[in-house]
């Protein structure tokens, strides 16, 4: 396969505006010597993108045009529309990856990474776009399921940021404690996804909202708080309570999850709640320095 153009001329009216995008991205792609391979992921890769869906590119390139100046390309996403802003950064990665961001004028948005086509490289479902050498495999979502490590971390961290969540209450620092909240919420989703067999849990709550419909824990609604300090207690209980429930399902199917640690933090969160009243009157105070 040299060029998938079917596939891009065969997107919605709904998406006319990133299938124009596309379009000339692959004709750019198709003249530029250094690229070897274009790839479409995430919400298009998938079939689930709307209008508002910013287009999830990656791209390989020969070893010399990887290392070189990036200027060639840089004025590729220039040449595509009318550009509000495009940045560049690195990514630490077991091999080199730069990802570029580019925003233009009607609000579409393209978020590619670039890294070295020096061989084979296996990607998730998606559509191959251009791949003269047939170096691009696309992998079952088997194949990219998280590892039982990654997802002990997933459980770990979600549990530490709970823990966490009672420290800045004890500080009087709502704030602090909220950003806490949402950082445990995320894992759950991730981990919860996971649970239901869901494909590229690792995307979490987005990987829950491409299906039809939603499949979210019952509950959730529960996990929402505002900046009151008891509020935010009662909704990391609860959301404890439902990290609980995920982890054993998890465990029943044989992964080693922090029991112990999940005990503790269950216990420190039923201990916060139960002072509601004192919570309810304690003046917000400064954050401190270093955690």
């Amino acid at each position: 396969m040299r060029t998938n153009r079917d596939w891009v001329a065969a997107l919605p009216e709904s998406l006319s505006a990133q299938r124009r995008l596309l379009a000339s991205f692959l004709d750019q792609c198709e003249r530029a010597r250094a690229v070897r391979w274009l790839f479409v992921g995430c919400s298009f890769g998938r079939g689930a993108a709307d209008a508002l869906s910013d287009l999830d590119l990656a791209i390989g390139l020969d070893p010399e045009g990887f290392r070189g100046p990036d200027d060639d390309l840089r004025f590729a996403l220039a040449s595509l529309g009318e550009l509000v802003a495009c940045f560049v950064q690195d990514w630490p990665a077991s091999r080199p990856v730069r990802r570029y961001f580019a925003l233009y004028r009607d609000r579409t948005q393209i978020d590619l990474t670039v890294s070295e086509a020096s061989g084979t490289v296996h990607l998730p479902a998606g559509v191959v776009l251009y791949d003269p050498g047939g170096l691009v495999e696309v992998v079952s979502d088997a194949v990219l399921a998280p590892r039982p490590e990654e997802v002990q971390r997933w459980a770990a961290s979600a549990w530490e940021a709970l823990l966490n969540l009672g420290k800045y209450v004890r500080r009087g620092s709502p704030w602090e404690a909220r950003r806490q909240l949402e950082e445990a919420r995320a894992l759950l989703f991730q981990l919860w996804a996971h649970a239901e067999g869901v494909a590229q849990a690792r995307y979490g709550i987005t990987a829950l909202f491409d299906l039809e419909p939603p499949r979210l824990p019952a509950g959730i609604e529960r996990t929402l708080a505002g900046l009151r300090l008891a509020e935010l207690v009662a909704a990391g209980r609860a959301l404890g309570e439902l990290l609980e429930a995920t982890q054993e399902r998890l465990v029943v199917a044989g992964t080693r999850l922090p029991g112990e640690l999940a005990s503790f933090v269950l216990g420190d969160l039923a201990q916060l709640e139960g002072a509601g009243r004192s919570l309810s009157t304690r003046p917000a105070s400064r954050s401190t320095p270093g955690g």
